[in-house]
């Protein structure tokens, strides 16, 4: 078939209450729509164009059936971002071969978001923008963050283990609420895409009470939704569990103490880990917050009894 009879797939269109009903969907429409496809001569198993709905961001705690909870994993993940981290050793008490996603690599150059998110040029970060951008024009259809960039595409060859698979982040207030658009050229349905969504929809809990707004919805464009065959087992013993989750939810965030906690949480994980000695991280430093003492208080209950993602 030539380039101009060539059809343009269908695409999918999912629609979800919270992160824990996403999850096994997004699960069950790769496995049961899926093709085949070499990548870098691994196989994939790959559906394109989704579309996913999530109508409740708020509900994203990741508790399915058949998979333990990796709510720490996410939680760090999510903190490390903020604080503009690079380091993989932060991570792997939470997740011991995380190193190996990016090639063995100690500092990640590419995924890194909070940097791409944070850092401020010319005095000002992107984040700092979209949120001015808002409070002066609400109606705004410019306030957009991006995270792939055009000096990414130059490392694309020689092989470069870190290129960014998130494209970038749309914002927009209508109807008095704040809504978020997540762009992925990739997403791995069974690791990537779980605590990809769940930090998403905190970035987007963030600036919404940063701004003073209720939280919308959340929507998850992906390019190429794909699976590993190494996953396969894990992927069918989720799809194939009857047991109903206990159902949790989070603390609402706070923007007005979130930065100061954010130092003093990563100032105590930082002393701990290179001692050796997890006792130091203590919830009680956090009381004053809801979000904060829950927090670290998952954090300390998978360092107690730490299990792999």
């Amino acid at each position: 078939m030539s380039p101009l009879t060539a059809e343009a797939p269908a695409g999918f269109d999912l629609r979800c209450t919270s992160l824990s009903d996403a999850i096994p969907k997004v699960l069950r429409l790769v496995a049961s729509h899926g093709q085949v496809a070499m990548v870098r001569d691994e196989p994939n198993l790959e559906v394109l164009c989704v579309d996913l709905h999530i109508a409740d961001p708020t509900d994203r705690l990741p508790i399915v059936r058949g998979r333990r909870t990796i709510t720490a994993f996410c939680l760090v993940e999510f903190l490390w971002y903020c604080a503009q981290r690079t380091d993989v050793a932060s991570l792997e008490p939470y997740a011991p071969r995380i190193a190996s996603f990016y090639g063995g690599d100690r500092f990640v150059t590419g995924s890194d978001y909070g940097r791409q998110m944070f850092a401020r040029a010319v005095g000002h970060s992107q984040w700092d923008r979209v949120r001015e951008c808002l409070r002066r024009d609400p109606g705004s259809k410019r306030a957009y963050i991006g995270i792939f960039a055009t000096a990414d595409m130059t490392t694309l060859l020689p092989e470069n283990h870190d290129v960014p698979c998130t494209i970038g982040f749309q914002v927009l207030v209508r109807g008095g609420r704040l809504h978020w658009i997540t762009t992925m050229r990739a997403n791995d349905a069974y690791r990537g895409f779980v605590s990809d969504t769940f930090t998403f929809t905190l970035f987007q809990e963030l600036l919404a009470d940063t701004l003073g707004l209720p939280v919308g919805w959340y929507m998850h464009r992906v390019g190429s939704l794909h699976s590993f065959p190494e996953d396969e087992v894990s992927i069918q013993t989720i799809l194939a569990s009857t047991a109903v989750p206990t159902r949790q939810r989070m603390p609402a965030i706070s923007a007005a103490s979130f930065w100061g906690h954010l130092e003093i949480f990563w100032t105590a994980h930082d002393a701990c880990r290179e001692a050796g000695d997890w006792r130091g991280l203590r919830s009680g430093d956090f009381a004053d917050d809801p979000w904060w003492l829950w927090a670290v208080r998952q954090i300390r209950a998978h360092l107690s009894s730490p299990a792999e993602t």
